[in-house]
């Protein structure tokens, strides 16, 4: 244990690829406190049908997200691969493009979503909830321009290969957000949530944008020149990884909906607390396992040597990684149940059960899922996507009708295994890589085994586990 202690150390002071994991590691552990925390504070107040609320509503800047043609979540790549791709243009001047085209666009879906929003939220909630809906829509625009802002500069953050210094940044953020939560949603409720929740974006953009002021010349103190070559370039770039973002809107917005239409705002507020479990413990993965996109960006071809070794290593942490996601993910349900709705629910049990299950058999492609975003070739990442929404769209037309939410969940976890699968063969052929591949395969396929049976026992026996802790809990 002091040996590996000590290595953990080691990888610490010695920078690169291994501190840059470890701190987005930690960030994500910081991201899951703080925010159950702010659900537990604001269903204590509110109830859960808030959280539900809350969820729709940000369907909105998910929507607008997915349609940011502006390149600012790949600004990691562009600034790691600025001497190739950018060599004639200052540093500088690339990221000031992303970030006012970006501003530009969230900008005109914000005009968009308040034409919009009357018609959209008579179709989503009741109502009796619209006078919550309207206090909290400023909030929301705010959010749909802060967050792409505050996304493109942490990726800018991750370009130089400083995603430790991001994950510091984004940890006070949230712990920030946190403390005003406390003092600001027993005052004004879910409005209190969302001022935390801005304060927080701002504190990323405004600290993210001081640390790259040291690391780039000429940067100065706001975006001011934008370039139309910079521009065609990152969004010819940003329109495919666009296309993705696109296709994978039946993965949250679609599911939400659909749960929203079988079982109102409260069964979206039990989705929303399985779906942040699940995903808050695959982010643990995601977050580590980011600094790999610059790093793949800057090999030439996928021919390197360098290349494949880094891919190797990265499949093998994976490998790991999607049954840790998947223990995490179970073992912690029913005390994220007790802790913010007082009880176990049998619904969010199940819901977990069946997004632990999906997200975690998605994570053994995620190695080549980065691999391709950092080499740019994206042709097998939106067929997976493209993939999930088919799956998704299907079955929730045909199990709704007879399992209701549990249905449209069902259809979620089949869509994220069946992309999986896409991701991996289809980039493992592009790569070249298929020997490689088939080496690996035995071996996730038992730890694919392994997290079938954990998600099936915990599906089964929900009820059974729900009445334990529950028992325990009133004793």
């Amino acid at each position: 244990m002091i040996a590996r202690f000590g290595k953990i150390v080691e990888r610490v002071r010695a920078g690169g690829l291994g501190r840059n994991g470890l701190f987005s590691l930690g960030q994500s552990v910081v991201a899951i406190i703080c925010i159950f925390l702010s659900y537990r504070m604001l269903v204590e107040r509110e109830g859960i049908e808030s959280l539900g609320l809350w969820s729709l509503l940000m369907l909105f800047g998910g929507v607008a997200s997915s349609f940011d043609v502006s390149g600012a979540s790949a600004l990691a790549r562009s600034v790691a691969r600025h001497g190739l791709d950018f060599a004639e243009h200052e540093r500088a001047t690339v990221i000031h493009t992303v970030l006012l085209t970006s501003i530009a666009v969230n900008g005109a879906f914000v005009a968009l979503l308040l034409l919009a929003a009357p018609a959209l939220l008579a179709h989503m909630i009741s109502p009796s909830q619209w006078a919550d809906a309207w206090r909290l829509f400023p909030w929301i625009a705010a959010l749909m321009l802060m967050t792409p802002l505050a996304v493109g500069v942490s990726s800018a953050i991750d370009g130089h290969m400083r995603a430790d210094i991001r994950s510091v940044l984004a940890s006070i953020a949230a712990v920030i957000g946190l403390a005003i939560a406390a003092i600001a949603i027993p005052r004004w409720g879910l409005p209190g949530f969302a001022l935390a929740q801005t304060v927080q974006q701002a504190i990323v953009i405004v600290g993210g944008w001081l640390f790259l002021r040291r690391r780039v010349d000429r940067l100065g103190w706001l975006p001011t020149r934008w370039r139309p070559t910079i521009f065609r370039r990152t969004t010819g770039y940003a329109l495919r990884l666009n296309v993705i973002g696109a296709l994978s809107l039946a993965l949250e917005p679609l599911t939400k909906y659909c749960i929203n239409l079988s079982g109102g705002t409260a069964a979206v507020g039990l989705y929303e607390l399985a779906a942040r479990l699940a995903m808050q413990a695959r982010n643990l993965v995601i977050s580590s396992t980011t600094p790999l996109i610059p790093a793949f960006a800057m090999a030439e071809t996928p021919s390197d040597s360098y290349f494949a070794s880094l891919l190797h290593r990265a499949q093998r942490y994976t490998n790991v990684a999607a049954l840790t996601v998947t223990l995490i993910s179970l073992s912690a349900a029913p005390f994220m149940c007790l802790v913010i709705l007082r009880e176990v629910s049998v619904e969010v049990l199940r819901f977990n059960a069946l997004l632990a299950l999906g997200w975690s058999i998605n994570i053994f492609s995620l190695a080549l899922y980065l691999a391709a975003q950092g080499q740019g070739m994206l042709r097998w990442n939106m067929l997976s996507h493209a993939t999930i929404g088919i799956v998704i769209v299907a079955s929730a037309m045909l199990l709704m009708p007879a399992f209701g939410s549990e249905g449209v969940v069902i259809g979620v976890a089949a869509g994220l295994i069946a992309g999986a699968v896409v991701t991996a063969a289809g980039n493992a052929w592009s790569f070249g890589v298929r020997a490689q591949f088939a080496r690996e395969l035995p071996v996730v396929i038992i730890l694919a085994l392994i997290i079938v049976a954990a998600c099936g026992t915990m599906w089964g026996g929900a009820v059974q586990i729900a009445n334990f802790f529950n028992h325990w809990s009133h004793t």
